[in-house]
């Protein structure tokens, strides 16, 4: 999966992206937490929480909530190359104030 995603990068078929997804089943530490990097947290397949830096540059680390039971939630898919999505939009409230969607790994401001 990734030399195709490679290949159709160099081949300038699809552009490069901004997110890519790590799956582990305990929260990483905030130092592990790099920009472009979505890390989901689960427990066997259940998805519990998405963790990312804010792409806007203030560094601050984003944590949503991925469980069906709380609100409010997020949800992240997966495209046939691994490029992640989340939906609804993230609207940071405070710090940088930072709304955004991710859509097939790529940034899209609102």
């Amino acid at each position: 999966m990734n030399f195709l995603r490679f290949l159709l990068r160099w081949l300038r078929i699809i552009p490069k992206q901004d997110f890519s997804t790590k799956f582990i089943s305990s929260h990483p530490s905030n130092d592990a937490v790099k920009n472009g990097q979505i890390w989901i947290i689960r427990d066997r397949k259940l998805m519990k929480w998405g963790r990312l830096r804010c792409p806007c540059g203030c560094e601050e680390i984003i944590l949503l909530s991925l469980s069906s039971s709380r609100s409010p939630r997020w949800q992240v898919s997966l495209d046939w190359l691994g490029r992640p999505s989340i939906s609804p939009s993230v609207r940071r409230l405070d710090g940088c104030r930072s709304h955004f969607w991710i859509r097939s790994g790529k940034v899209d401001w609102c």
